[in-house]
């Protein structure tokens, strides 16, 4: 009888092992996408991160080391005034946030704004979506270096709409 409760024992944690580093690998698997499926894959160590860009090249970036003018908060507004004052503007609440990767070079010019995949929202494309991208893209100059010497950078924004 305590032979079978050791084998049982024994079967139950060797299983354990498997599920536990199959959902690891599956985790690994998924990394950060955004809303189009590429990847984005970050590992942070050291405020610096893993990017890949859109075209698959792999960039070391310094997480962060830069910062809006005003700060987050003045992104924000002008974020959504832009948002706010489009034409396509519908006066619904969606009460969600939206969640962007700016990639910046050296000189903080903008080379990439990425919308990250939304999960609960089954991943659908909102008419506020290059609206933001847009606006992201017309803020070169706008932005100041907090961390000195790093050929690249990345800062992560939410906005969230109304």
């Amino acid at each position: 009888m305590i032979v079978k409760w050791k084998f049982v024992l024994i079967l139950v944690g060797v299983l354990i092992v498997f599920c536990c580093c199959e959902s690891g690998k599956k985790i690994q698997n998924q990394g950060v996408k955004d809303i189009y499926g590429h990847p984005i894959g970050f590992l942070f160590k050291d405020n610096r991160c893993v990017y890949y860009s859109t075209d698959g090249k792999r960039i070391t970036a310094c997480s962060g080391g830069v910062d809006f003018n005003g700060g987050r908060d003045s992104l924000s507004a002008y974020l959504g005034r832009k948002y706010i004052n489009h034409p396509s503007y519908n006066y619904q609440e969606y009460n969600m946030h939206e969640y962007f990767i700016v990639l910046f070079d050296e000189n903080l010019k903008i080379r990439e704004v990425r919308i990250l995949y939304r999960k609960g929202y089954n991943n659908e494309r909102f008419f506020y979506d290059s609206i933001f991208v847009n606006a992201l893209k017309n803020t070169t100059g706008m932005w100041h270096k907090t961390i000195e010497n790093k050929k690249w950078y990345t800062y992560l924004h939410r906005q969230k709409i109304y």
